[in-house]
């Protein structure tokens, strides 16, 4: 079956069409938890879901405000850590313990260079570069830091020419969605 087929294909067409038809009755809960919150703001990690995920944040509207906060306070932190000691100090300090959510508030605030950084050290470490406990973080280190510091050093060289773009895009980020910064 050719893209072109599949495209125009009935079966897609309806997929495509429920799916739509969800994404415009999406209703939030009333009053959604913490869990549900972050749940949410961990799916602004998948491309296929974040639309979906910021539409429904958007709506729920100042509950969502700790975990957004926190989410883009977690960015600081980042910046904070791979400015002082680079991406390996990010991944084996507390910092790393929420990379997920770091590398899915870099995409909310729209920082590509950052974003594009630590998703590229995050598939040189592996699965394990996701794991919010430390010492299960650092495994992943064993007997290749020599070889993980060499290739982190070009991804750190493009997030240090850019990292006072974080700052305006924080600031930005926040003046546009100022009604969850008060």
């Amino acid at each position: 079956m050719s893209f072109r087929d599949f495209v125009t294909n009935r079966w897609y067409r309806r997929k495509m069409g429920a799916e739509f038809e969800r994404f415009r009755n999406l209703t939030p809960p009333v009053n959604p938890s913490r869990r549900y919150i972050e749940r949410l703001v961990n799916q602004l990690l998948d491309s296929h879901k974040a639309r979906t995920a910021r539409k429904e944040l958007t709506m729920i509207g100042a509950a969502a405000v700790p975990a957004l906060a926190a989410a883009l306070r977690q960015t600081r932190f980042q910046q904070a850590e791979v400015c002082n000691g680079g991406l390996i100090q990010f991944f084996a300090n507390s910092s790393g313990d929420r990379a997920a959510e770091t590398l899915g508030a870099l995409r909310e605030l729209g920082h590509a260079e950052a974003e594009s950084a630590l998703l590229s050290a995050i598939k040189l470490v592996g699965p394990l570069a996701i794991e919010p406990e430390r010492e299960a973080r650092l495994v992943a280190f064993d007997g290749r830091f020599e070889e993980l510091r060499k290739a982190f050093g070009p991804l750190e060289d493009s997030f240090y020419s850019k990292a006072s773009q974080l700052r305006q895009a924080f600031l930005l980020y926040a003046a546009a969605h100022a009604e969850h910064f008060r």
